[in-house]
């Protein structure tokens, strides 16, 4: 079996690229039970795309920082940890890279 294709996205300045990166973190979090949707935070060109930053960290390792809402009666521990581990699956995937953290920021929570 063929193994999938993976990509190195770091810029000049060592970041890595969200535009690559952020929509499989989305898609991972997004799945996740208790999660009601990302939380993009910021104004204007500083926003930042769709609550998700992704940095280079030492060794060229990934830094994840995710802004969601949460769903009203989610156990806040439980979701962060369920969202840092199929985060971590998920860019795993895609890239050889690694993750060095993943931090989870509920950012909000939707009414019952």
């Amino acid at each position: 079996m063929a193994k999938p294709n993976r990509t190195t996205a770091l810029g000049a300045d060592g970041a890595a690229n969200p535009s690559v990166f952020a929509p499989v973190v989305c898609r991972a979090i997004t799945a996740e039970e208790g999660v009601f949707k990302m939380y993009a935070r910021g104004l204007g060109r500083f926003r930042r795309a769709a609550g998700v930053r992704v940095a280079a960290g030492r060794r060229g390792r990934l830094r994840v920082e995710a802004s969601i809402v949460a769903r009203y009666g989610a156990h806040p521990r439980e979701l962060g940890t369920r969202i840092q581990r199929a985060v971590t699956e998920a860019l795993g995937r895609v890239t050889d890279q690694g993750v060095e953290r993943v931090t989870v920021i509920i950012a909000d929570v939707a009414g019952p």
